[in-house]
């Protein structure tokens, strides 16, 4: 069912494409999504540690950085693009979604993977 929602998704962006009142310079929703989730990944994995806010605020706009040019993305143009997509709301929300079901997909595969080694050990377990 996910998987059906994913390619629904992807179906309503591709034909969605541009239309003439985007502005030029906003991040194509297909390219922001990948971009967004690895910027939310990055916010998590800070959270989780320990350490003083002023730290984890300098170890993230360097991590940030790495991440615009991994996607070939500028600050600006990211920061653009969002103020844009929060005046859309519609597609703002179709963004959302994507990232949501992005994040579902990877936790659906982290649980089976997960599941897979407990039952690895399980049966290791009843073999000795």
């Amino acid at each position: 069912m996910k998987i059906f929602k994913i390619f629904l998704l992807s179906l309503v962006i591709v034909s969605c494409g541009k239309s003439d009142d985007v502005p030029e310079d906003v991040i194509p929703k297909e390219q922001l999504v990948p971009l967004m989730l690895d910027i939310y990944l990055a916010e998590v994995k800070l959270s989780n540690l320990q350490i003083v806010r002023d730290t984890a605020v300098s170890i993230f706009e360097t991590y940030e950085g790495y991440l615009f040019e991994k996607h070939n993305i500028e600050k600006e143009q990211y920061m653009n693009s969002m103020t844009y997509y929060y005046d859309h709301t519609e597609e703002l929300e179709l963004i959302y979604e994507a990232l949501l079901d992005t994040l579902t997909v990877r936790e659906t595969k982290l649980k089976a993977i997960d599941d897979n080694k407990k039952a690895k050990l399980d049966s290791l377990k009843k073999n000795k």
